[in-house]
């Protein structure tokens, strides 16, 4: 069995206030100097949970309002040359040189090769660390991102957003194979979004991540019997001949939806919820009126009928194609 990603967290919330700024600092000032705004508060916490992807590290911190430096000096101290890209879950920064500001869906790009100064409030973030050796080859100006802000209003950015989202939901249940295969399309969409155009060389990255989100709106929208290929292309501005091509991989749109309906109808006879709910009643409400076709199409998903996955559930079995640890695998492929 492959190991799971390397993960590593430091939380200072047992600490004394003093040993955890002591221990802060003594992470953080590996790329930053720090100085907090209320420095007389006894309420000083930090918290930074981060996973090794490869050659990309991701991790999510949280921590009370304070400024960041990062200096010529201590740049040419440390030597960390990678880009930094910061998800603003919570709070908000302000560039301390200039007055420009983010919040909530924003992303900040820090290029650790330049000057920093930001100031921030207490805050959560999401970062992606990305050596400059992967990332900068795919980017049109590799030195003029410092600082960069990508707006979450923009299309690239919120595909980009939920593509780093979706990586931190699923870190802990990637072994090392599995996540060594993200990060390709996750640099490639990185570039994009810091360019702010598709090129050719991150045109994979942007499919994958525009594919995982067209998927994952569809899986909500499965059992709305308007769901059609016109509407999902309309949701986001992309043709139809596109909203085919990303269901290519999955048989084509209507396939993908059938068995997305499928899904649903096994969980449900799986559920004490509609233990009382007849089959056909079942097949119905998630848009199979047929019941021999119906049966057939089960059958052919799950090797057993639907009466069968019914009274195994009944029993107590668990191990079913649905079991949790599989869902959780198909939740990371359906955002990939």
């Amino acid at each position: 069995m492959t190991a799971k990603i390397p993960r590593s967290v430091l939380d200072t919330k047992s600490l004394s206030r003093a040993k955890a700024l002591s221990a802060w600092e003594e992470n953080i000032g590996v790329m930053y100097g720090i100085r907090l705004v209320d420095k007389a508060s006894d309420d000083f916490f930090a918290k930074v949970d981060a996973y090794q992807f490869e050659t990309l590290m991701l991790g999510e911190c949280q921590t009370v309002a304070q400024s960041y430096e990062r200096s010529r000096f201590r740049i040419s101290r440390d030597l960390i040359d990678c880009y930094a890209i910061q998800l603003q879950e919570k709070g908000a920064w302000t560039r301390r040189d200039n007055g420009d500001e983010a919040s909530g869906g924003d992303i900040l790009v820090l290029d650790k090769a330049q000057p920093q100064s930001i100031a921030m409030t207490d805050s959560t973030t999401l970062h992606l660390f990305v050596p400059r050796a992967v990332l900068a080859p795919l980017l049109s100006e590799p030195d003029a991102h410092n600082m960069q802000v990508l707006r979450a209003s923009t299309p690239l950015a919120s595909l980009l957003r939920g593509h780093v989202h979706n990586l931190w939901r699923n870190a802990a249940h990637l072994d090392i194979d599995e996540a060594a295969g993200v990060v390709q399309p996750t640099v490639q969409l990185i570039a994009a979004a810091m360019n702010g155009r598709v090129a050719p060389e991150t045109l994979n990255g942007i499919d994958t991540a525009l594919g995982g989100a067209v998927r994952r709106y569809v899986n909500r929208a499965a059992l709305d019997p308007d769901l059609s290929v016109d509407v999902v292309a309309k949701a986001f501005g992309i043709s139809k001949r596109k909203t085919y091509y990303l269901f290519q991989a999955y048989d084509g749109f209507e396939a993908y939806v059938r068995r997305q309906r499928l899904r649903l109808v096994h969980a449900a006879l799986r559920s004490s919820a509609y233990a009382g709910t007849s089959i056909t009643d079942l097949a119905e409400a998630h848009g199979f009126t047929q019941r021999k076709n119906f049966n057939d199409a089960f059958r052919k998903a799950y090797g057993m009928t639907p009466s069968q996955v019914r009274e195994l559930a009944r029993q107590g079995a668990s191990d079913s194609p649905d079991s949790p640890g599989s869902a959780r695998w198909r939740d990371w492929i359906a955002g990939m």
